[in-house]
């Protein structure tokens, strides 16, 4: 089970995100550096540990408007971890609500016959740590290929083959059915927001 009750304090200090108004050159696919502001993203550089030291930084994944994504070893378990870092602001909104919808769905799998409940990411650690923009929540997640977006831009003309979007959908429709089966709805379900799984065999990647 996520420890999630154990780790994440019942009350956090959100402060309201007001973006700097430094000038910077735009970065394409970067998140704004201008958030990395009171109520903002935490600073993270490659090599930094969290969480007692257990997870230590590799690289980036990618990020969104709430959160960053990073690559990180976990020292505990010996393997490669996604963490999920919120911003300040959407530390208690968002990142915590998704941590217990996950954990929600996580406890639902053993006694669920429905094929869709694999499909849905398990939620390996949640914590919460302070830093100079305030209190932020991580979600500790396996570590995903790419997302469809990015898997569709890559294709040939942009599209998938046909085989491949077939079973993609089969499994989005069974995923959606075991969420639907526990009282939940996605709410903001497109193709960023849809993961390809590694391989089983590349689970115990190591950073070299």
């Amino acid at each position: 089970m996520p420890a999630y009750t154990n780790h994440i304090p019942l009350k956090l200090t959100i402060t309201h995100l007001i973006p700097s108004k430094t000038k910077y050159q735009l970065i394409e696919e970067v998140e704004r550096l201008d958030y990395y502001v009171p109520g903002g993203y935490h600073p993270i550089n490659l090599g930094d540990q969290l969480h007692a030291n257990r997870y230590t930084i590799v690289d980036k994944l990618g990020f969104g408007r709430s959160a960053t994504t990073w690559l990180a070893e976990d020292s505990t378990q010996g393997r490669l971890v996604a963490l999920k870092i919120s911003t300040a602001e959407s530390a208690l909104r968002t990142a915590q609500h998704e941590g217990r919808i996950l954990s929600q769905l996580e406890s639902a799998k053993p006694q669920s016959t429905l094929f869709g409940k694999t499909t849905i990411p398990t939620l390996l650690n949640s914590f919460s740590f302070s830093g100079p923009n305030g209190t932020h929540t991580c979600l500790v997640t396996d570590v995903a290929r790419v997302t469809l977006h990015d898997a569709k831009e890559a294709s040939y003309h942009r599209l998938l083959h046909l085989s491949a979007a077939r079973a993609i959908t089969a499994q989005l429709i069974l995923g959606v059915q075991f969420i639907h089966s526990h009282g939940l709805v996605h709410g903001d379900l497109h193709l960023a927001n849809i993961l390809l799984r590694l391989p089983h065999d590349m689970q115990d990647m190591t950073p070299e």
